[in-house]
């Protein structure tokens, strides 16, 4: 009882032979309407757009990161220079004020002069 099924014996030698008269996943689908069309296109069009100005978007916020770095680097030259240029003038006042005091030191022991203590 269990291994038999009834049945029509054609329907199973048509497709033993190959001749399977059944229809396919495709054809069992009913064709889209006219509308469904358009929308698919419709679809398709808004998401071009959607992806183009998102492009673009990434385009104009990449050329404006771009700009930002090469403002930042011509203001890292530009901190760089007066970092060496105040390095430069405090190197020159302290030798300046070296040469000040070994001066006001040859004064104090000026041979003659009355010392300011006595």
């Amino acid at each position: 009882m269990g291994i038999f099924r009834r049945g029509n014996s054609d329907d199973k030698l048509s497709q033993w032979n190959g001749n399977d008269n059944s229809a396919t996943e495709a054809e069992r689908r009913p064709a889209p309407l006219p509308h469904e069309d358009r929308t698919a296109d419709n679809l398709g069009t808004l998401m071009e757009r959607v992806s183009l100005n998102s492009v673009q978007e990434i385009d104009r916020l990449i050329e404006e990161l771009e700009m930002l770095k090469v403002g930042l680097q011509h203001e890292a030259d530009r901190v760089q220079r007066d970092i060496v240029e105040f390095a430069s003038r405090s190197q020159s006042a302290m030798q300046s004020t070296r040469i000040i005091a070994e001066s006001l030191t040859h004064w104090r022991h000026v041979p003659g002069r009355p010392n300011s203590g006595e």
